[in-house]
């Protein structure tokens, strides 16, 4: 039976039946090369929540046996190098240097995007840092293994002043290694995202009464109703919606979130799959669920009359499933319509001067101008049509404007004499655009 939603056609979810698999799938390096060989002992080896259960004095030397989130490359940067006499906070990029008890995945993959993972808020973690990174202006990634055993310190004075202070521990030693890269290849390497094993031979749920059909993993389950335990859902939603380039300023409802952004089929893994290459959107925001942090992610295509949507709602932190996000990506390169849609309609550009009322010819100039002199060497009142055709670099001003003045002056800009075509919105003298000719 369907279950209806308010403002939807139709929602389907999507359970998962088969044991995904959310361990950290990372691929990496880690010399574990000492950095700083330390004389004397140190306390016997303890984990990460058992340090952070009874902390040492500050400076005292201490071993943790932990994982090291950074022995996976990643393609995201870090935060702007600090130079002068700044020393940089290793707990501003937590993800990149985590210590942990558990397997971390630093960095997320879903559709065509790559994006930082979050540490819980009073979780078992502690930022490694070098000792080199005690001193102004240096900032370095350690180089460890991906399991081991490190010597080093809580309580650095050189990091009083940073977020979670006491969470950064500088590592002075590698005492053993346990594991040098993180076993197996995964989704977590630095290679592209890559489409599952099988993939264009996955099952695949047919809805004939909504023009659409969805390919899922074997060992899935696909299920007429939204239910609380489902991975994965499809919404059907009456009329299409479109975000408009021009008004980047008003998205649709359907289109807000933390981050919003295009997305065609195809784009995804690096060998070309067997896509119906649609063209939609993805939307992003953060949420909570029991406490903990978690993302909702979904992508959105319009298609005969309706919008598709297929959303996910996924754990962040330990409990990040790369291998489900990995799935509900294939899911999406999968989805087809019947029959295809056609091309993307274009903004509805105004074809005609619309009913004003306009500022003159002077009003419009004085507007650019603001008392300056310059040469007016031609002056129409368009369409905002006809000023897109008529520009080169300013054809994507923004807004659509009942009219437009094309003020084309000769005048000394930027310390040299040139000539200029400027587009000024003939309603409110606000100036679109500028450019040489």
């Amino acid at each position: 039976m369907i279950k209806r939603l308010p403002g939807t056609v139709m929602a389907v979810a999507v359970m998962a039946l088969l044991v995904v698999g959310l361990g950290l799938l990372l691929g990496g390096r880690g010399k574990g090369e000492v950095t700083s060989p330390l004389q004397g002992m140190a306390s016997p080896a303890r984990g990460v929540a058992e340090l952070l259960a009874e902390p040492p004095a500050a400076g005292e030397r201490v071993e943790v046996d932990a994982y090291f989130s950074g022995a996976t490359p990643t393609y995201l940067p870090g935060p702007p190098r600090v130079l002068g006499d700044q020393v940089h906070c290793p707990t501003y990029s937590t993800w990149m240097a985590a210590l942990t008890d558990r397997p971390f995945p630093p960095v997320l993959r879903v559709l065509n995007g790559t994006s930082s993972n979050r540490l819980p808020a009073g979780g078992a973690w502690l930022a490694a840092a070098t000792p080199a990174e005690t001193q102004p202006g240096q900032m370095t990634v350690p180089d460890l293994p991906y399991r081991g055993r490190f010597r080093g310190h809580l309580g650095d004075p050189a990091f009083a002043a940073c977020p979670d202070a006491g969470r950064i521990f500088v590592v002075e030693e590698v005492v053993e290694i346990y594991e040098q890269e993180p076993p197996g290849e995964g989704d977590h390497t630095g290679s592209p995202l890559q489409a599952p094993e099988g993939f264009t031979e996955w099952p695949r749920y047919d809805d004939a009464a909504f023009g659409y059909s969805l390919s899922y993993p074997p060992g899935w389950a696909v299920f007429p109703m939204l239910d609380e335990g489902s991975v994965a859902a499809v919404r059907v939603y009456e009329g299409e919606t479109w975000y408009d380039q021009y008004e980047p300023a008003s998205i649709p409802p359907l289109l807000q979130g933390d981050a919003f952004g295009l997305f065609e089929q195809g784009w995804v893994w690096d060998s070309q799959t067997d896509t119906q290459g649609l063209s939609g959107y993805t939307v992003e925001r953060a949420c909570q669920q029991d406490g903990a942090g978690c993302r909702m992610v979904k992508a959105l295509f319009n298609g005969n009359g309706h919008i598709y949507e297929l959303a996910l709602t996924y754990p962040l932190g330990f409990e990040a499933p790369q291998a489900l996000l990995t799935a509900y990506t294939a899911m999406v390169e999968g989805l087809r319509l019947d029959p295809s849609p056609g091309p993307t309609p274009t903004p509805p550009i105004r074809q005609e001067l619309g009913p004003g009322p306009f500022l003159s010819q002077e009003e419009a100039l004085a507007a650019v101008w603001e008392g300056q002199v310059a040469e007016l060497l031609e002056a129409r009142l368009v369409s905002e049509a006809e000023a897109r055709r008529q520009s080169d670099a300013c054809n994507t001003f923004t807004g659509h404007p009942d009219g437009v003045w094309l003020l084309q002056v000769r005048g000394t800009f930027e310390g040299s004499e040139r000539t200029m075509l400027f587009f000024v919105d003939a309603v409110s003298g606000v100036q679109l655009c500028g450019e040489e000719r």
